[in-house]
């Protein structure tokens, strides 16, 4: 049964990709155009003109430094076929319009935000490492992240707007898809809000997604419950 429910998920994820490809910021993850002009590999959001560049090979070597355990998750598997899609666009552009692709470099890249570039370079070494939007999926789904502690409210809120149209120009963020319907709802209400908004709604989408349990896997994690009960 457990295998049936995995192969209708990743069935509904490739009808919903299939769908968000040409309306959502993928091409500007992936197509060779100038730097400054593509979506951020980290966070699919278009809205910032401060990017830094970031070879596929960094991308490449820091999830094979990864958990084990998260080579298969989601966020992973999804980078993962962006770097294949950003080496196949790469070439291909080469091929068909000569010099044109070696304007941007000679192997490659990605764009990213300062803000994810930041998270990245700070944290890439650690044991624990998870990408941005991959610790937000993490954490408000088990209130803790890096070693049981909180992620940054403000990270979360700046996330919650990327995924937002207005990050992508009207576009899908196209790491929307990767997110269950109550969790980009639980993004909406947090780019609505404040950062002083986060803490309790995420406490209260963790304790309606376990069904109201009196059982807490922690205390720390009965202290968040009890702000909003």
């Amino acid at each position: 049964m457990f295998a049936v429910s995995i192969l209708f998920h990743n069935l509904m994820l490739f009808v919903r990709e299939s769908m968000v490809v040409e309306t959502s910021t993928w091409q500007r993850i992936i197509i060779p155009i100038d730097v400054e002009k593509r979506a951020c590999v980290f966070c699919g959001a278009l809205h910032s003109s401060n990017k830094k560049v970031i070879s596929i090979d960094t991308v490449e070597d820091i999830m094979d430094d990864q958990n084990k355990a998260l080579s298969t998750e989601v966020f992973s598997t999804t980078m993962r076929n962006i770097c294949a899609s950003a080496v196949a666009a790469f070439y291909g552009d080469k091929g068909e319009h000569g010099s044109h692709a070696s304007r941007h470099s000679n192997k490659p890249i990605f764009s990213s935000c300062y803000c994810c570039h930041h998270w990245v370079e700070r944290r890439k070494n650690k044991k624990d490492f998870m990408f941005p939007l991959q610790a937000m999926r993490w954490y408000v789904n088990t209130l803790h992240c890096d070693r049981k502690k909180n992620l940054d409210h403000r990270v979360v809120y700046r996330l919650s707007r990327m995924l937002q149209p207005h990050a992508g120009h009207g576009m899908e963020n196209y790491y929307n898809m990767i997110y269950s319907e109550n969790e980009r709802d639980l993004f909406r209400s947090i780019s609505k809000g404040s950062v002083n908004d986060v803490g309790d709604l995420v406490a209260r989408f963790y304790y309606q997604q376990n069904g109201l349990t009196m059982f807490m896997a922690s205390a720390k994690i009965v202290e968040n419950i009890r702000r909003i009960a």
